[in-house]
């Protein structure tokens, strides 16, 4: 049997690469606005400030992990 790579597999291939780049990038934003904005809290929080918006961060980091994962995962999937 002679099987033949056509060119749909080979684009295919390439949005694979594009849609890991994408979510490793945006994976990225999200962890760098999530320490930006704990820091701005570590210098501007104060007793009025809710105790539950740790919790906000734990969620946007774990978000930005779970991105950089899957565009990597994706991007290197084998076929």
């Amino acid at each position: 049997m002679d099987l033949k790579i056509n060119k749909s597999d080979e684009v295919g291939k390439d949005m694979r690469y594009v849609i890991g780049a994408v979510a490793v990038i945006l994976g990225l934003v999200q962890l760098f606005y999530t320490r930006k904005a704990m820091a701005n809290l570590q210098v501007r929080g104060d007793k009025n400030t809710s105790p539950f918006v740790i919790y906000g961060y734990w969620s946007s980091f774990v978000v930005g992990a779970i991105l950089i994962i899957f565009g990597v995962g994706f991007a290197l999937q084998t076929m």
